[in-house]
Formats: C-alpha cells, structure tokens, sequence
C-alpha cells in the first residue's frame, strides 16, 4: 500500500543484497514533490533495512536505516533538469513488536530524519516539518489498516 502522498516515483539504482535473512541494503532514486516546494525533489540514498535480532535482546521488529548519496554527475543532472536536490542526511526507522500482556498486538514505531533543504527557506521548514512528520505516522497507520 502508498503510505508517501508526496512519491511521484522510485527506482532501484543497485542492489547489493535482498533476503530476508541478510536483509536489503540498495542504493534508490526518488523523485517527491511536497506541496510547498516548487519543484521535484530527487532522492538518492543508500538504504538497509533487516530484521532485528531476538537473541540479542533487539526484540520482534525490523530496522532500517537510509543515507543520502550524491555525485558530481548527479548534481549536473539535476541542474540540467531542474529539479531540486535535498540530502536524507540520515533517516533511521524501528518497527517492533509489543506484548503489554494483554492479548492486543500492538507495535512500537520509532524514527528519526535529519534532512538538508536547501530550497526550503527555514520558516517554512520549521513550520511544516512537525506536521510532515505527524502526517507521516498517519499515512503508515492508514496504510496497514
């Protein structure tokens, strides 16, 4: 299911491994258009996600974690195609499961973004970026109802 309203689109540059028992760790290319910015903004990023490990003590869950890549040639790009560049300075997200014991599934989200903007001016990034991040716990909830 579309949890990120904002996706126009997302391709997998190069994967490095893709398994259940290893994990995924691959390198993408997004493109997002939030409202406030005038234009699309490009993605890529280094992402590795696994599942965490009971044994020892992580819990039931998984982790992942993302990182912004850039390179020159990806720079010219997207001042050829005007498009706007941003770097995912860090993103980690922890998904795990909770036993409070009385019989109810319940999970324990935990994330944390550190994001460079450079064509978002800082009053506006202060503003919206409580209600992104609100918006986005939402969008996953709604998404695995």
């Amino acid at each position: 299911k579309e949890y990120n309203m904002m996706s126009i689109s997302r391709t997998d540059e190069h994967v490095f491994a893709s398994s259940l028992a290893d994990g995924v760790t691959k390198v993408m290319r997004s493109l997002t258009k939030p409202p406030i910015v005038p234009k699309p903004i490009e993605l890529l990023t280094i992402l590795h996600s696994r599942k965490l490990n009971e044994d020892k003590g992580e819990g039931r869950g998984w982790l992942c974690v993302s990182r912004a890549v850039r390179g020159k040639a990806d720079a010219e790009a997207l001042s050829e195609n005007h498009i706007s560049g941003t770097e995912m300075l860090l993103g980690v997200n922890i998904i795990q499961e909770l036993d409070a014991g009385d019989g109810v599934s319940r999970t324990k989200f935990t994330t944390v973004t550190k994001v460079f903007t450079p064509g978002v001016p800082l009053f506006l990034a202060r503003r919206f970026g409580p209600k992104s991040s609100a918006q986005y716990i939402c969008n996953i909830r709604n998404a695995l109802a």
